[in-house]
């Protein structure tokens, strides 16, 4: 019942933090302070939904990696109009039990490509397709990757540190002793590789 407790309210804080986002959101005086706004609430967003599962869920340590990857994805979508936008996104994800440090690293990681994705590869009212597919190796390696059918990643494409959301990716991934590749032939496609715990 404790747990169950503080991840309630870990939810109901951050759920808190992302209206005054909200606020801020509706004050800000140029395109470019919205946008950061947004995407820190699509972040928080990312996180919430873990401690929201983790509330439900019977186990209270574990959350099953598609559920909670549905639930991020319909988020984004939302935030996004996709649907509206006609963009559509199509997940194959393995089912089956992540902790808590693991679902926030898939969480936020996924976060950030969709959101890279729909930001760069469908401008201009631009429709198609995100692929998401998630596999569990059996050495407790979690393999993303996310693909899209819209515009290609330009030849000399390389993550910068000006691309913070790209920069979060690989950290995340460097720091679970993992990899972050892309490849820059035909349809944009990121791979992030996570050792679980």
């Amino acid at each position: 019942m404790l747990l169950r407790e503080v991840h309630h309210r870990v939810k109901n804080n951050l759920q808190l933090m992302s209206s005054l986002l909200n606020l801020e959101a509706a004050r800000a005086d140029t395109p470019e302070v919205t946008r950061i706004v947004r995407m820190m609430q699509s972040r928080l967003r990312a996180v919430s939904l873990v401690h929201d599962q983790l509330h439900r869920s019977t186990a209270l340590r574990h959350v099953d990696v598609r559920t909670y990857v549905s639930a991020v994805l319909d988020g984004l979508s939302l935030s996004h109009d996709l649907a509206g936008r006609g963009i559509s996104i199509d997940l194959r994800a393995t089912t089956g039990p992540i902790g808590l440090n693991d679902a926030l690293r898939i969480g936020l990681v996924l976060n950030e490509l969709v959101w890279n994705a729909v930001v760069h590869s469908f401008p201009d009212g631009r429709r198609g397709r995100i692929v998401v597919a998630i596999t569990r190796h059996r050495d407790s390696r979690l393999v993303l990757r996310v693909s899209n059918d819209g515009v290609p990643l330009p030849p000399n494409f390389c993550p910068s540190a000006d691309r913070l959301g790209l920069a979060i990716v690989g950290n995340i991934a460097r720091n679970c002793g993992g990899r972050f590749e892309w490849s820059r032939s035909g349809a944009a496609s990121f791979l992030v590789e996570l050792k679980t715990s």
